[in-house]
């Protein structure tokens, strides 16, 4: 889906086709990346683009298996994304930017940070999920059969499962009911359609099995807590009080891992407030930006 207030171009890595939104600008203030999270786009930072590009050059990516950018049945990691991001930085950009993401976009966003840093003046991660910390709720010797019930529920009717979450009003009740519970009148129709249309895609049901499978399988993500820990960046961490999906409780335990991290609590506000309350968003941003000193 292609928004009309922002301009698209498909590059090429490692034979897939990537895309991107992005506004340009002449300033010469580092640009911002940003990096959405499970099931959406690019096209989710729809209002961020649009105010940060007032000055400054915006970028926005769909990661390898969403939005525009090819589904291939392929293995995905954290890391997969982490040196898509990274080769999209060093062939397209080539100067330091300040890294946003959300959800599994801020995990993206963490370890890339922490792997190149030459790349990174600044991160912003909006509910920051550590999957090993989910992980560790299971007991250790139950790990094994709870991966292998996943792997065949997903491959007996994961299809299923998909026809149903990519319909219009399936979406819309689990946007209304578990995403968006501090302003439901965010989900309106383009946000419906830009989460809706890249599902149609004729490899998206298979992309979804291998997206799916590949969340609890070892070696999926490196360690959060690790990557934090070398964090010599400023990062900014946002989490909205009612966020369902990753639950407050973890920001604190976060903040504790950054050398230089400061966190803003967002009340009342569910797993996405980037698009929830772009304003808010986007004030405690500058607020930060202008505290930390970067341009």
């Amino acid at each position: 889906m292609f928004l009309p207030h922002l301009n698209y171009r498909d590059w090429y890595w490692r034979g897939w086709r990537i895309r991107y939104a992005f506004l340009p600008s002449d300033s010469d203030r580092p640009p911002m990346v940003f990096i959405h999270g499970f099931g959406v786009s690019g096209n989710h930072w729809r209002a961020n683009l649009a105010h940060f590009s007032q000055d400054r050059p915006v970028f926005a990516l769909d990661l390898l298996g969403f939005g525009g950018s090819s589904k291939p049945a392929h293995t995905y990691r954290i890391g997969l994304w982490v040196e898509q991001v990274y080769q999209f930085w060093r062939q397209v950009i080539a100067r330091p930017v300040v890294l946003v993401g959300n959800s599994l976009g801020a995990l993206v966003v963490a370890i890339a940070a922490s792997r190149h840093p030459e790349m990174v003046c600044g991160a912003v991660v909006i509910s920051l999920p550590d999957l090993q910390a989910l992980e560790d709720l299971v007991p250790r010797p139950l790990r094994p059969l709870k991966r292998v019930m996943e792997w065949l529920v997903l491959r007996t009717v994961g299809k299923l499962i998909f026809a149903q979450v990519r319909r219009p009003r399936t979406i819309r009740t689990a946007l209304e009911q578990a995403i968006y519970v501090g302003d439901r009148t965010r989900v309106d129709q383009e946000l419906i359609n830009l989460i809706a249309e890249p599902a149609r895609d004729p490899d998206a049901s298979e992309a979804f099995i291998r997206l799916s499978t590949s969340l609890s399988t070892p070696g999926y993500s490196p360690s959060l807590r690790a990557a934090l820990g070398k964090l010599r960046i400023p990062v900014l961490l946002l989490w909205g009080t009612k966020d369902y999906a990753i639950p407050y409780r973890e920001a604190p335990r976060l903040l504790e891992q950054m050398t230089y991290g400061h966190l803003v609590t967002l009340e009342g506000m569910g797993h996405c407030p980037h698009d929830e309350v772009p304003d808010r968003v986007h004030g405690e941003i500058r607020q930060w930006l202008m505290m930390q000193q970067i341009p």
